[in-house]
């Protein structure tokens, strides 16, 4: 009887997991799931996860890596102790209840990040794999930045050591979360509850592998390095909130992390998504001038902004911010750090090679098209 128990659980919950699955083959069905039932999903969980201090998916994490790690050592074992009838009972029972425990999780991440994942992106006018644009259009959006940011840079609040000053992080998320709502219109998915944004257990670890943050599809949650400096913290948290509101794809994240603080009140919040997403474009740039004759490329270098001495010693000072951070903890296991970021790698390349053109291919197509109405006023790169 109990065993017939057993396999009607495992069949309850592995058919719709598979169904929801073959679903999520279907766009239609993606958008509508993402627009009407995940909001519903990320905003109950994340209320109740998000009144807990800790990491409550980290936890999990570690628990079910150790769970498994039990699993396969049980299943070893049993090939020496066959005949030990009280530890077969025990292992038999363990691979059930791991088995169990998977089938739960894997429906869990269909519903929380498989079926989301696969709905339409919020490109602006294009596809984000969509990576053709012109030497030009790179140039102009890359020169529109320096020199907003040497603008905002006159414009934020400092201290008196001239200093930018950054609020709490819990202040920080009270002001990217009305800016959320401000776009809002743009991008429905952002009405929902924005929970905090909590520090990560392993922020070492992370920083080695230069990783800023994730979110947990099992518990609903948005973690980060807790090394991020001031400077960085409202991109990464814009990033991290638009994944947990339905925004899964990363272009999708960097872009909206871009678009959610450029349409805030809060001037900072303007100098910071300038500032964390000029090396994109500036990269680009850089492309773009290695393929040009040596003279001509250091004609254009020649005419474009640069960065004023204040906007440098900001960038220097959250750069130190960071460091003192990192140098204030003790990190026993520091040895490992080449070891993390050659995982880290892998696990880059690993996930494009899954995700392809939905990873962080096409932000800066994403960001041209976004100022494409005001590239086409502009006389100084382009003939009319």
């Amino acid at each position: 009887m109990k065993r017939s128990k057993y396999f009607k659980a495992v069949i309850i919950i592995t058919i719709p997991t598979i169904i929801l699955n073959i679903l999520a083959c279907i766009p239609a069905f993606c958008n509508m799931y993402a627009d009407s039932v995940y909001g519903v999903i990320a905003d109950v969980c994340g209320r109740f996860t998000g009144s807990f201090g800790l990491p409550l998916g980290e936890i999990l994490m570690y628990a079910f890596a150790l769970i498994a790690f039990v699993c396969i050592i049980s299943a070893i074992l049993l090939i020496f102790l066959r005949r030990r009838q009280g530890f077969v009972a025990f292992a038999k029972h363990y691979m059930k209840f791991t088995l169990m425990l998977f089938l739960c999780m894997l429906l869990i991440y269909t519903l929380n990040w498989i079926i989301p994942y696969r709905s339409e992106v919020c490109a602006i006018r294009s596809t984000p794999k969509d990576t053709t644009y012109s030497l030009e259009e790179v140039r102009w959006v890359r020169n529109h930045f320096v020199n907003e940011a040497n603008r905002l840079s006159l414009e934020v609040e400092r201290d008196s050591d001239g200093n930018v000053i950054y609020p709490s992080r819990a202040d920080m998320l009270i002001e990217v979360t009305a800016a959320m709502q401000n776009v809002s219109a743009d991008f429905p998915r952002l009405k929902g509850y924005v929970p905090p944004m909590k520090e990560a257990l392993c922020s070492p670890a992370l920083e080695w592998m230069s990783i800023g943050g994730y979110t947990y599809p099992y518990t609903m949650e948005v973690t980060c390095n807790k090394y991020c400096s001031g400077m960085y913290y409202p991109v990464l948290l814009a990033h991290e909130e638009s994944h947990h509101q339905g925004y899964y794809h990363e272009n999708e994240g960097e872009f909206l992390a871009f678009y959610i603080n450029l349409k805030s009140d809060v001037p900072r919040l303007k100098y910071c998504t300038y500032l964390g997403n000029y090396y994109r474009i500036n990269n680009a740039y850089i492309e773009f001038l290695k393929k040009l004759p040596r003279d001509a490329a250091q004609a254009l270098r020649a005419e474009d902004p640069v960065y004023s001495d204040l906007v440098r010693a900001d960038i220097k000072y959250a750069s130190n911010e960071q460091s003192e951070q990192y140098n204030n903890d003790a990190h026993p296991f520091e040895n490992m750090s080449d070891t993390a970021e050659k995982i880290s790698d892998t696990g880059w390349d690993a996930q494009a090679a899954v995700i392809g053109e939905n990873n962080y291919d096409g932000i800066v197509k994403m960001l041209l098209d976004y100022y494409a109405d005001e590239m086409a006023e502009d006389d100084r790169f382009f003939a009319h």
